[in-house]
């Protein structure tokens, strides 16, 4: 390959990478048992909707999950009668594409979670989610190639519901407060590689008495996390995994709609829904620059979808 063909590749390679999404995809049920799509562009603020036959027979959706190298969409489904898990693939104007193996329900009496932390580890066919069980914290893992579903016991202490994120290779990070006051943040992670658990590594400049979510995305560990003074304010806190630094990268002073978790995250773009004075926004900000734009949405949607997407 000739110089002048290395430069054309990577400019292809970097808009690929840099391009901003285009639709949000909002997902409710009728009635008369169909499934509702709601379509928002993301640059117009235009609403389409649409409806299909429900496909997920004797399972109900739970959880977005990921959209696939092959443009599909990844859901979480839960039986009716709540025993299995499995994953299910559907084309974004929900045509169905296929069903992994399920795995059943592990039975572990009440535990607390956030739903944020369920997230797909695509190579090794897992979901994954932290949630508190009585004096410590776990990893639920439902394996869909075997299928196996287990738990991996940590050490980490229990004070809150621990919020959790998978760097798409082989960690899950957990994050927990070790007081009330919601003010000494301590990170904890779990390779599957290794199988090993790391040592807890205290966070350096985190938001103070905050409610906090951590995301994976632009190849870096990120939390979410809303003032509990000002609960409309929502900054944005690049975490260093090695040293434990944190930088708050970007701050949304008023997104009016307190701890709110209406936002999405694919590639190096996080998309905020915010609303004033009864008008709703999306905006969309490049994690690299810290550019945005912002567009009014027009017309109806669901507030509460039960699962929703980015598409390319």
């Amino acid at each position: 390959m000739n110089y002048k063909n290395i430069l054309i590749f990577l400019s292809v390679l970097i808009s690929v990478v840099l391009s901003q999404p285009s639709d949000l995809y909002l997902y409710t049920t009728t009635p008369q048992g169909y499934w509702k799509i709601t379509r928002i562009n993301i640059s117009t603020g235009t609403i389409t909707n649409s409806t299909t036959s429900l496909i997920a027979n004797n399972y109900i959706f739970t959880q977005f999950l990921e959209v696939n190298s092959d443009g599909d969409l990844v859901f979480l489904g839960l039986s009716e009668g709540k025993t299995a898990y499995c994953t299910y693939s559907i084309t974004a104007v929900g045509n169905y594409v296929n069903t992994s193996q399920s795995t059943k329900v592990l039975k572990t009496g009440s535990f607390s979670m956030f739903d944020s932390s369920i997230v797909y580890d695509n190579a090794r066919n897992s979901v994954y989610f932290a949630a508190d069980l009585l004096t410590r914290e776990i990893i639920f893992v439902y394996d869909f190639e075997t299928p196996s579903s287990y738990m991996v016991k940590l050490s980490v202490p229990v004070n809150m519901s621990p919020t959790g994120a998978f760097d798409g290779q082989d960690t899950y990070y957990l994050l927990e407060s070790l007081n009330d006051e919601i003010s000494n943040f301590t990170l904890y992670s779990y390779n599957f590689e290794t199988k090993t658990e790391s040592k807890p590594l205290n966070l350096i400049n985190f938001p103070k008495n905050s409610t906090t979510f951590l995301f994976y995305a632009n190849d870096h560990l990120y939390a979410a996390t809303y003032n509990n003074s000002a609960p409309d304010q929502l900054a944005l806190v690049y975490i260093d995994v090695t040293t434990g630094d944190c930088i708050t990268t970007y701050t949304f002073y008023e997104t009016g709609m307190p701890y709110s978790i209406n936002y999405w995250t694919y590639s190096n773009y996080f998309v905020l829904m915010t609303q004033t004075d009864g008008k709703y926004f999306l905006t969309t900000l490049n994690l690299n620059d810290n550019t945005y734009t912002t567009t009014q949405i027009y017309g109806n949607f669901p507030q509460y979808p039960i699962l929703s997407a980015l598409i390319y």
